[in-house]
C-alpha cells in the first residue's frame, strides 16, 4: 500500500498558489503526494475583493481536484494599512488595520478560515497569532515537501517566506527527525514579470531577464531580494504534459486578477525554485556565543529586515535577525555543540550582506582537530567551507581580525552539514538545454539530446545520456539503435525519419525514468555553404586565396548562398553560426600556409569549427601544414589531432606532396586530398600593357624571412651590373589605405596582379608570388622559404614550368637571371593543364551538398 506524503503550498495571496506550482501539481499528485495549499492573506486590497478571491480560489482547486479539505485559508489582510507596520514588523500586542480598517481574520461562510475552524474564534491581526496560525498548521500537516515565494518587492511576499523559515526554525529545533525539502521561488523576477515566449511547440525553459533593474541590498546591488540567491544554483522542475491547459483554466477562474494577461510569461518547459537544505546539525545544537544574541545563528533565516513595507525603489535592508557581537568583546567567538558525535565536512557561513565591517580573518576550529580553516568572509556571497570528514561533537569560530572597528560585524546564520551521499529525485530529458516533452524537430538545426539531473539536497547539474540507459523505439515498438538517430554526441539526426516519431526513454539506476516523442518533419534539402577564415590583414596572398576560393565555388554551385566569415568576425558570429548552420550545409575553411602551430588565430578557429560542426562536410582549402619542433609544437600537434579525428566527413586538402604525407599520417580517419593551392583555379584575367617595370623584388620581411641581407645584396649588385631597373615590391598590401578586407579585395588583388603581370622577372621568397608568376606566364626565380611549403609546392606542380625556377644561395644567380629572363609563356596553357588536379575537390564539394 502506497503511504501518501504531504506536500504543502504556502502561497501569500490567491492566486499565487498556480504562479509557484500550478504548472506540476498534477505532477506531484502522480508521485503520491497529498496537496495542501495554505494562503496566508486573502488579497484584500480593496473591499470585497477578499471574498471574490476566495470563491476564485475554491474553483481553482476544483479543476486540480484537490479536496476543499486541503484548502486553507489563513484569513489575513493584504499589505496592511500603511499607517501601521506591516503583520510581519508589527511589535507585540499591536493590532494592525487592513487598508480598509478591517483588524481580524475571516473566510467565507461555507469555508471558513483557519483559527475558527480550530478554535471557533476570529484571530486579530497581530503578529503572535499569524506566528501561531502558521505553527500549528505545519505542525499539523507536517509535510515532507513545502513550496512558498522568496523574499521580494511585495510585503506580503517577504512576509510569507519570512514567517515560513521563523516557523519552521523553530519546529526543526524542536524535533531533530522533522527535515523538509523547501523550496522558495521569488515570482514576480522569475514568471509574473517574465519574458512572453510561451511556444505552441518545444516551449522554451524560464529564463532571467538581467535588464531588470538591480535591487540594492544593504547598499550594494543584487539580483535578488535575497542575495545569496544565484541563477545558476537554480532547480528546474518539469511541467505536466497538459499543463498549458490546467494553467490556463486556472489563470481564467482569477478574473478579478486578470492574471490570464500573464499566462504566456508564466508558462515555460520548467519552473524554477531555489532549494534550501534543512539538513543542518545547527538547528538541534546548543551555541553560545562570547556575546550577542546566539539565536539569530540556527534560525534558519538567513534574510531579514525591520521594515518590509514597500519602498519607491527597490531596497532591502538586511538588518534583523543577525548575531552582532558587543561593542566592547575583543574576542567574538561562537561554540555550536552538537548533541551527539558527527561525522561533518561541510560548514556554511553567510556575514550579513555588504556588512559595514566585514570579517578579514575567520578561524574554524573542530574538536579534536585543531584549527581546520582560517581566512576572511565573503562580503557578498555565503562562505562555503568544506574539509575532509571528521568526526566531533563541537565546532568553533573565532573572529580574529574586521575591516573597521568601529563598526559592527554580523553573521545571519550558520551551517554544519553531516557528510551525505546525495540521491537522484529527478531526471528530465532536454534538448538544447531545454526541458522537452513531445518534440518537433527543427529542420536541419543541431539538437542535441541531454539529461537533468537533481539530488536531494538540491544540487542539479545537466549530464550526457551516455551516463543513463536509453532505449530508442519506432512506432513499431522497435528498438532502434542509437546511431540511426542520434550522432556520438547525442545530437538528433535531422532526417532520420521524415513524418515519423521514435520514442526515447531514458533510465537511471534508481529507476527514475522519463520519456519523449521526437517527431521529425520532413525536410527539404537545400545547403548553403559557409565559408570561414577570410583575412583582413594585409597579406594579399590569402585575399587571391579567398577570392579564388569564391570563384571556385560559385563555379561549382551558381544557385548556392555563400556566407563569408572572416576572421575578426569569427567569435562574434560563432552563436549565430552555431543556431544556423544545418546538417545538410556545407563548411569550407580558408586554405594557406597556417595550419600547425605558427599562426595560432588560425589553427584556433578551424579546431573550434571542427569541434563544433564535427558532423557536417567540412572541407579545408588547400594548406600547407607545419609545425615547429619545439615542445609547443607537439602539443599543439596533438591538440589538433584529436579534435580532427573526432570529425566524421572531414577532407583536409593538402597543397604539395610533404604536407600531404604529413597529414596521411597525422589524420588517418579523415579524407586527405592532394590538390594545388586554389589561386591555381583562378582565371588571371588581361592585364593590358606590356611588361615595363623591369624586375620585382617581393622579398618576405616578417617571421618567414629567408633570403639573407648578403644575398639580397648580390642580387642587386647582379641586376645593377645588366643595368636592369628593379623595384621592391611586397605581397603585404599597403597598409597606409586603412581598411582591408572583402570590401576592397578586389582593389587588392588587381594592384598585386599588375606589378607581376607588368614585371619582365620576378624575384623572390614568397609562395604566392611564384603563384601568380606560374599564372600569368611571368619569369620567376624564387628561393626556398623557412619551411617545406615553397621547395615542395615547386617539386610538386611547378618542377616542369621553364619560366619558373628554384634556386638556393649556392646557385649562381647570374646564370639563373640570363637563363630565364626571356622564357615568358601565355596563362591560358597553363591553367588549362591544372584544372584535372582539381576533379576530386569539386567531387567532395558537390558530395558535401548532395550534389548529383
Amino acid at each position: 500500500m502506497n503511504i501518501k506524503r504531504n506536500c504543502l503550498i504556502l502561497a501569500p495571496h490567491e492566486d499565487d498558489e498556480i504562479i509557484l506550482c500550478g504548472s506540476f501539481i498534477n505532477r506531484l499528485k502522480h508521485k503520491n503526494y497529498q496537496i495542501y495549499i495554505v494562503f496566508m492573506t486573502n488579497g484584500d486590497y480593496e473591499v470585497e475583493i477578499g471574498q471574490i478571491r476566495l470563491k476564485e480560489a475554491l474553483e481553482v482547486m476544483k479543476l486540480y481536484k484537490i479536496p476543499e479539505s486541503n484548502i486553507i485559508f489563513m484569513g489575513y489582510a493584504n499589505e496592511y494599512d500603511t499607517q501601521d507596520p506591516h503583520i510581519y514588523n508589527a511589535p507585540a500586542g499591536l493590532i494592525v488595520h487592513s487598508q480598509y480598517g478591517n483588524t481580524e481574520t475571516y473566510g467565507l461562510n461555507e469555508h471558513r478560515e483557519y483559527c475558527f475552524l480550530k478554535h471557533g474564534m476570529h484571530h486579530e491581526y497581530t503578529r503572535e497569532n499569524i506566528y501561531t496560525d502558521l505553527y500549528e498548521i505545519l505542525d499539523e500537516i507536517r509535510p515532507e515537501l513545502i513550496f512558498a515565494t522568496g523574499e521580494e518587492v511585495h510585503p506580503d511576499h517577504i512576509a510569507n517566506s519570512l514567517f515560513l523559515d521563523e516557523v519552521l526554525g523553530r519546529i526543526m529545533q524542536e524535533d531533530k527527525t522533522y527535515r523538509p525539502t523547501v523550496l522558495k521561488k521569488p515570482e514576480y523576477h522569475t514568471a509574473w514579470f517574465g519574458p512572453a515566449d510561451l511556444k505552441e511547440d518545444n516551449n522554451a525553459s524560464a529564463s532571467f531577464d538581467y535588464r531588470h533593474p538591480r535591487i540594492v541590498v544593504n547598499s550594494y546591488p543584487s539580483w535578488f531580494y535575497d542575495p545569496f540567491l544565484r541563477w545558476g544554483d537554480r532547480i528546474r522542475i518539469p511541467i505536466d504534459r497538459n499543463a498549458k491547459y490546467n494553467v490556463k483554466m486556472a489563470l481564467k477562474k482569477y478574473e478579478s486578477q486578470r492574471a490570464i494577461d500573464h499566462y504566456d510569461m508564466l508558462l515555460n518547459s520548467d519552473v524554477v525554485f531555489w532549494q534550501r537544505r534543512t539538513d543542518s546539525i545547527t538547528y538541534a545544537s546548543k551555541i553560545t556565543v562570547s556575546s550577542g544574541d546566539e539565536s539569530f545563528l540556527n534560525d534558519f533565516k538567513r534574510n531579514d529586515s525591520l521594515d518590509i513595507r514597500r519602498k519607491s525603489v527597490e531596497v532591502w535592508e538586511q538588518n534583523a535577525s543577525i548575531w552582532h557581537p558587543e561593542e566592547n568583546d575583543d574576542e567574538p567567538a561562537i561554540c555550536i555543540e552538537f548533541d551527539e558525535q558527527y561525522t561533518i565536512d561541510k560548514i556554511v557561513i553567510y556575514q550579513e550582506y555588504n556588512p559595514k565591517s566585514a570579517i578579514t580573518d575567520c578561524g574554524v576550529i573542530v574538536k579534536g582537530y585543531g584549527e581546520i580553516w582560517r581566512g576572511k568572509l565573503r562580503r557578498y556571497k555565503e562562505t562555503e567551507i568544506k574539509f575532509s570528514a571528521v568526526n566531533t561533537s563541537e565546532v568553533k569560530i573565532r573572529i580574529y581580525q574586521c575591516s573597521d572597528k568601529m563598526c559592527d560585524i554580523g553573521i545571519t546564520e550558520i551551517e554544519v552539514y553531516p557528510i551525505c551521499y546525495p540521491q537522484n529525485k529527478l531526471i528530465k530529458l532536454m534538448v538544447d538545454n531545454e526541458f522537452v516533452y513531445d518534440y518537433k524537430v527543427v529542420p536541419n538545426i543541431r539538437q542535441k539530446l541531454s539529461v537533468y539531473v537533481v539530488n536531494d539536497i538540491g544540487e542539479s547539474c545537466i549530464q550526457s545520456a551516455d551516463n543513463f540507459h536509453v532505449d530508442i523505439i519506432d512506432e513499431t515498438g522497435e528498438i532502434i539503435p542509437k546511431e540511426n538517430i542520434f550522432d556520438k554526441n547525442w545530437n538528433i539526426i535531422t532526417n532520420a525519419f521524415n513524418d515519423r516519431y521514435v520514442c526515447v526513454k531514458a533510465i537511471e539506476d534508481s529507476n527514475l525514468s522519463d520519456q519523449i516523442k521526437i517527431y521529425f518533419p520532413k525536410i527539404e534539402r537545400q545547403g548553403k555553404i559557409f565559408f570561414i577564415g577570410t583575412p583582413n590583414h594585409w597579406n594579399s596572398g590569402d585575399h587571391f586565396i579567398s577570392q579564388a576560393t569564391i570563384n571556385f565555388l560559385n563555379a561549382i554551385f551558381p544557385d548556392r548562398d555563400i556566407y563569408e566569415i572572416q576572421i575578426n568576425e569569427f567569435e562574434q558570429e560563432l552563436p549565430r553560426l552555431i543556431k544556423e548552420i544545418r546538417y545538410c550545409d556545407l563548411i569550407v575553411l580558408q586554405g594557406g600556409g597556417n595550419m600547425g602551430n605558427v599562426y595560432p588565430t588560425n589553427e584556433n578557429i578551424r579546431r573550434k569549427v571542427i569541434s563544433l560542426f564535427r558532423y557536417n562536410h567540412i572541407v579545408v582549402f588547400p594548406e600547407t601544414i607545419y609545425y615547429e619542433e619545439t615542445a609547443k609544437g607537439y602539443y599543439e600537434k596533438l591538440a589538433s589531432q584529436k579534435i580532427y579525428s573526432d570529425a566524421k566527413y572531414l577532407t583536409i586538402c593538402a597543397r604539395e606532396k610533404e604536407s600531404y604525407n604529413q597529414m596521411k599520417i597525422l589524420y588517418p580517419n579523415n579524407t586527405i586530398l592532394l590538390v594545388p593551392d586554389i589561386v591555381c583555379s583562378m582565371d588571371m584575367g588581361i592585364v593590358p600593357g606590356k611588361p615595363t617595370m623591369g624586375v620585382s623584388l617581393f622579398f618576405r620581411s616578417d617571421g618567414e624571412k629567408a633570403i639573407s641581407d648578403n644575398l639580397r645584396v648580390s642580387i642587386i649588385e647582379e641586376l645593377q651590373r645588366r643595368e636592369l631597373s628593379y623595384k621592391y615590391c611586397d605581397m603585404i598590401y599597403n597598409h597606409n589605405r586603412g581598411y582591408c578586407g572583402k570590401a576592397n579585395r578586389q582593389v587588392i588583388i588587381r594592384s598585386k596582379l599588375i606589378e607581376i603581370k607588368r614585371s619582365n622577372l620576378v624575384i623572390t621568397d614568397r609562395l604566392h608570388a611564384m603563384i601568380l608568376c606560374v599564372m600569368t606566364g611571368t619569369p620567376c626565380l624564387v628561393f626556398c622559404g623557412y619551411n617545406h611549403k615553397i621547395p615542395s609546392t615547386y617539386e610538386t606542380w611547378f618542377e616542369n614550368i621553364p619560366y619558373v625556377r628554384l634556386i638556393s644561395e649556392q646557385d649562381n644567380i647570374a646564370n639563373a637571371i640570363d637563363e630565364i629572363i626571356e622564357k615568358r609563356e601565355r596563362n591560358e596553357r597553363i591553367m588549362e593543364a591544372f584544372k584535372e588536379y582539381f576533379q576530386d575537390l569539386i567531387f567532395v564539394l558537390m558530395e558535401g551538398l548532395d550534389c548529383e
